[in-house]
């Protein structure tokens, strides 16, 4: 089924609908005589599938792949087709394509296989009851005519949507005798394949495996394993041991410090509770689009913005000040006089900084005023610095912690236990649901997953050596295994917790394709479906790639070559002559019947 699922994705492949250009005076050949159309080739519940209808579907699917083959020409040019040309990039998939098209098993088989599976996903449909909508076929008609736009808009569709429809109906009432109703099927066919695969695939049953969840101490040697072990069971604490030992980064976490942050450096609603805090006040719960916050500012770090100019003596500096007070430009005698290369430039600007940020001896002079303004000069090592205060926040930087919780209500317990002499960092590792907070803690898995998951695993997802261990038949949570040899390192190993847990969504994965696989090939094995070779008594290729649009000239050879050379290989070894003889060539029939 496969072949099928793949055959039934290439519907979904969006192709720019270009309207043939010779199909003025194309007749679609005539069913031959001595079949009779209404022969049943196939059935699936009470809905059959006669000849006719499958040589009808055998000409429309043709038409797409050439309409595709036309798209490429207008994208990259004729060249693109030349499936002999070394140096032409599409040569293979334009070469499979046509070996497919002509292949007299190959993509009749395909199209009589998908008209089985399209009846029989939409039966099941139906016994679902599963729904189409209008817009979920207006969406693949875009896709289908080339509008490949995320955002459409299924009510108001772009301008030359409905024109671009009309002609995919055109062309295959010319080429496939097809109604436009025909076509819609086919577009719902795709939807409820789909539709039907996701219920299958969410209704298979994964089993849960064998889970454990274990945290580890790190280190180098085997002997200090040994000792941290023994240690472990004279009853030391494995949370001090490991915070004391372990080799492996952020076990600990920030138990709910940030540090220093700026405004901006967080949400709004965060921003404004953490600048207008008092030190040492627990305030909150606020609430942000994480949860709701606990928030302990710890310090308040003034900031201030200022300009310089550097001069090299202290008379420099004095005149300087004179013009400044003269009404001269801060700006303009910075990028004159300025001996600073590195703020004359941009006109003495210093930007904002904090007081460890700059020269000692310039952020004791900024930082013992309150207000903007020039100020004394003050002399480094550089020179003698004029300097003008643009602005001064007293709490332009807070250190700040926080504990984040799911629920206000949670966030009002841990604000009652703080008031109640609870201590704020321990709570924030026990209860915050940022990540940083607790850290890795020595989760097994965070380390063997680089941090991406944590917590139970399965078997053959961390390390043998610790998994026959964690996993042996007897182990309980609470046991320790030591010392423990992995890659070079030697690791101190506590079981927390046995469990179950879904596979790995690959695995998942796997499990639901098994499924619908299954399910299929029940349904193919049952009384259901009837299939059968009758589709072999027409000949399945009559439409050569000129007669669709002249552009694709150039094709008609190459195919033609393909088939023979199909031919001549399903004979055996036989002259050209034979070979050539054997093709049914089509040909189009004029209106006139000339």
């Amino acid at each position: 089924m496969l072949r099928i699922i793949a055959f039934l994705s290439i519907m979904l492949m969006s192709f720019s609908i270009v309207t043939a250009n010779d199909d003025d005076g194309f007749q679609i050949p005539p069913f031959p005589e001595d079949i009779d159309p209404a022969m049943v080739i196939g059935q699936v519940g009470e809905q059959t599938i006669t000849i006719a209808d499958f040589v009808q579907r055998l000409r429309f699917e043709r038409l797409r792949y050439y309409d595709a083959l036309v798209n490429l020409v207008e994208q990259a040019g004729e060249e693109a087709l030349n499936i002999n040309d070394p140096n032409n990039q599409f040569a293979a998939p334009v070469r499979d394509l046509l070996t497919g098209l002509v292949d007299d098993d190959e993509f009749p088989t395909l199209v009589y296989d998908t008209m089985i599976i399209e009846k029989l996903y939409g039966q099941e449909a139906a016994l679902r009851g599963l729904d189409v909508t209008d817009c979920q076929i207006e969406e693949l008609w875009a896709l289908r005519v080339g509008i490949q736009d995320p955002m459409f808009d299924c009510e108001n569709p772009p301008e030359g949507f409905a024109e671009q429809k009309a002609a995919h109906y055109d062309e295959a009432a010319t080429f496939a005798a097809m109604t436009p109703e025909q076509v819609d099927a086919t577009v719902m066919a795709v939807i409820q394949y789909q539709l039907v695969l996701d219920d299958l695939r969410e209704e298979a049953p994964i089993e849960l495996q064998p889970a454990r969840s274990s945290r580890h101490i790190r280190v180098q040697t085997e002997p200090l394993a040994q000792e941290i072990y023994e240690r472990l069971q004279d009853g030391e604490s494995f949370d001090e041991l490991q915070a004391q030992y372990t080799m492996d980064q952020g076990v600990t976490g920030n138990r709910g410090e940030l540090g220093l942050i700026e405004r901006g450096d967080t949400v709004p609603q965060f921003d404004e509770a953490a600048f207008s805090a008092p030190v040492g006040e627990v305030v909150g719960p606020i609430q942000t689009n994480f949860g709701y916050h606990v928030i302990r500012v710890n310090a308040q770090e003034p900031i201030a913005a200022a300009r310089q100019i550097v001069v090299e003596s202290e008379r420099d500096a004095t005149q300087v000040i004179d013009l400044l007070n003269g009404g001269a430009g801060f700006g303009e005698l910075a990028q004159r006089f300025s001996i600073d290369e590195a703020t004359r430039q941009r006109g003495g600007d210093l930007g904002a900084f904090t007081r460890d940020r700059v020269i000692p001896e310039l952020g004791e002079a900024v930082f013992s005023q309150t207000e903007p303004g020039l100020i004394d000069p003050v002399q480094t090592e550089l020179g003698y610095h004029v300097i003008e205060i643009l602005a001064f926040e007293a709490a332009g930087l807070v250190d700040v912690a926080h504990i984040l919780l799911e629920t206000e209500e949670e966030a009002q317990d841990v604000i009652a236990s703080i008031s109640a002499g609870a201590d704020f960092n321990e709570l924030a590792t026990e209860r915050s649901i940022d990540p940083s907070a607790a850290g890795t803690r020595g989760d097994t898995l965070s380390l063997f997953s680089n941090g991406q998951q944590r917590g139970l695993y399965i078997f053959e997802e961390t390390a043998l050596p610790i998994e026959r261990l964690v996993f042996a038949e007897g182990a309980e949570a609470g046991d320790i295994f030591a010392p423990v040899e992995v890659f070079g390192d030697w690791f101190v190993i506590r079981l927390e917790e046995i469990g179950e847990r879904q596979p790995q969504p690959p695995d998942v994965d796997l499990a639901r394709r098994f499924y619908v696989r299954d399910w299929e090939t029940e349904q193919f094995e049952s009384d259901r479906i009837l299939q059968t070779n009758l589709w072999r008594v027409v000949d399945t290729f009559e439409l050569l790639p000129s007669q669709y649009d002249a552009r694709l000239a150039g094709v008609d050879e190459q195919i033609l070559q393909i088939r023979a050379e199909i031919i001549e290989a399903r004979r055996g070894a036989g002259n050209l002559i034979d070979v050539l003889g054997g093709l049914s060539l089509p040909r189009a029939e004029s209106t006139d019947g000339q």
